[in-house]
């Protein structure tokens, strides 16, 4: 049975619905009825949600394995209004009335950090896309980023005192693209590296602007909403307004579908409105969410079902190895139920964040003056092997008739490594395809009856007691180098004639590749960085070594003036006496 995506808004209660049809799944209100829920975030495995109320009397973490249910209730009485969860789910950062930024670690459920960088109301807070930062608003006009790494805060850059922050968003594409939204309507685009900004576009709203989203697709487009009952569409590279669409109601909240293709906004009178952005003319489909506004509304994490999806297909890799004259083995249909064991409060929710250390490769952009480059060239083609098989990717920019974003990336035509050179007579190359689907090529071998051993992806893809990791391959040929070409495909296809590859499993098996170097990157980086940081303290301790030296050592002018007056004092004494 296939997963369904799911949304969930907040409002007077917390509400779960069904993403394609709006039908309502479940609905709870972990809070006090006296205060509608302001905000809730997903968990990266999308069994557990985040919510704050904004009368902030206490942060809650829910399952939703079958019945929602309250497992976990932090920062009682401290007044946390905003939440966001990192990638891995094992920290929780939080804002509020106090006027600090709480960092919450869910695997001890203690508060982690504080941070007192705001003098007002901390009115948004998130994440970046690999948690090497995070970045804060409040209604003071502030924005402030904190680095995890260093554990240092920018200055307070923003839209002035007089404009309060309502909602910001870190670009999942674009790792340093950093967009917020003010009480006046301005929507500014920013520099996360650099804290400049990129593009201001003020007159977007002609009221309070209340929500911005960045396409999970494409780097250029971003929309914003707001009380001017307007859904404004940017291109960030034009670095104009593409479209304007006015709705019935002053608007709060809004989000893209998974795939991109899709947008929800919710307003002050409760209703969602659902968009395609293929026809965007009128809505598809108009529901009566909520008795009061809707405050928040997020679809669950992409992430988290890409990792649950390729962890069915590893539990379906044949036990026994097959013999050379099979053709192959049956296809997995990728569907069947995952299996759960039996987990106590928070342990799954944090499996996502067992042996993933802060820093990531991104944390780069506090000592990198390049990162631009490096962001623009790396992480724009970079593309998950779950979503390569979904066909063409479209921009939604096109629907609005603006020059074509970004050219695609021309599709390679390669799929595995060649067999290994050091055995001609033994062949055997393997292709993996859909979610699960596994494809045994017959080998070449002059005895028919000595079985062929599989190839099966490296032990990573095992982890004991159940946590959790993402999908890393290796390449069967030591030394091959991670792009795969197209000659190499071309002559791969020529020796496997007997179980062809198609082009699907081509652009499969090279995008697994392509991700393995990635990981490999974020090795090198992450080394670099601890390199870095080293390098720097061991600089500041020779700093102060040679500050103390030079108090030690040099000239003490009080020291020169007493011993003059006592030189003085002798001369008078001689002459006297």
């Amino acid at each position: 049975m296939e997963e369904v995506t799911r949304l969930i808004s907040t409002g007077d209660s917390v509400k779960l619905w069904d993403a394609v049809s709006m039908a309502p799944l479940e609905q709870f209100n972990p809070h006090s009825a006296s205060h509608p829920v302001a905000q809730a975030c997903w968990s990266s495995n999308n069994q557990f949600l985040v919510s704050a109320s904004s009368g902030g009397d206490k942060l809650v973490v829910s399952s939703l394995k079958s019945s929602p249910v309250p497992v976990v209730e932090l920062a009682e009485g401290k007044k946390q209004t905003r939440v966001c969860l990192s990638s891995s789910s094992q920290f929780l950062v939080s804002g509020g009335l106090d006027h600090c930024v709480h960092i919450w670690n869910l695997k001890t459920t203690r508060l982690h950090r504080t941070l007192k960088d705001h003098r007002e109301e901390v009115t948004c807070v998130s994440f970046n896309a690999n948690d090497s930062y995070i970045a804060s608003g409040s209604t003071s006009g502030d924005l402030v980023l904190h680095s995890l790494t260093t554990n240092l805060s920018s200055k307070a850059f923003g839209h002035g005192s007089d404009q309060p922050i309502h909602d910001l968003r870190l670009s999942a594409m674009k790792r340093s693209l950093l967009g917020s939204v003010s009480d006046s309507g301005t929507v500014v685009l920013w520099d996360s590296n650099t804290q400049k900004e990129l593009q201001v576009f003020d007159s977007a709203h002609k009221a309070p602007g209340s929500g911005l989203a960045f396409s999970p697709i494409s780097e250029l487009l971003v929309v914003s909403v707001g009380l001017d009952k307007k859904i404004v569409f940017y291109d960030t590279a034009s670095k104009i307004v593409v479209r304007s669409i006015r709705v019935d109601n002053p608007l709060t909240s809004v989000d893209f579908t998974p795939d991109g293709t899709g947008l929800v906004v919710g307003s002050t009178r409760g209703k969602i409105y659902q968009y395609d952005l293929r026809n965007c003319n009128a809505s598809t489909r108009i529901t009566m969410a909520h008795k009061t506004s809707v405050t928040c509304l997020r679809f669950q994490s992409t992430a988290g079902r890409h990792k649950s999806s390729t962890r069915i297909s590893s539990t379906k890799r044949p036990s026994t190895k097959l013999s050379s004259s099979q053709q192959g083995s049956a296809p997995g249909t990728g569907h069947a139920p995952h299996r759960q064991t039996t987990v106590t409060s928070l342990e799954l929710l944090s499996r996502e964040g067992e042996g993933q250390p802060l820093v990531g490769r991104g944390s780069l952009d506090i000592f990198s003056p390049v990162r631009e480059d490096a962001d623009s060239g790396a992480n724009l083609h970079r593309k998950t092997p779950l979503l390569a098989s979904a066909g063409r990717c479209y921009s939604p920019l096109s629907i609005f008739q603006t020059p074509p974003p970004i050219k695609e990336e021309e599709p390679i035509t390669a799929a595995s490594e060649p067999c290994d050179s050091r055995k001609p007579d033994e062949a055997s190359c393997s292709s993996l395809e859909g979610e699960g689907q596994a494809t045994l090529a017959p080998s070449q071998q002059t005895s028919h009856n000595q079985p062929a051993p599989p190839f099966t992806p490296e032990p990573s893809l095992r982890r004991a007691n159940g946590i959790q990791t993402q999908l890393s391959y290796e390449s069967p040929v030591q030394g091959a180098p991670p792009t795969i070409t197209t000659d190499v495909s071309s002559s791969l296809s020529q020796n496997t004639a007997a179980a062809p590859l198609t082009s699907l499993q081509i652009h499969f098996i090279q995008n697994m590749i392509q991700d393995t170097v990635e990981d490999c990157r974020d090795a090198c980086h992450r080394d670099i960085i601890n390199l870095q940081v080293e390098m720097i303290r061991q600089f500041y301790t020779q700093l102060n070594e040679i500050h103390s030296l030079i108090e030690k050592y040099s000239v003490n002018e009080s020291l020169v003036e007493e011993i003059e007056r006592l030189r003085e004092e002798n001369r008078q004494l001689r002459a006297n006496y």
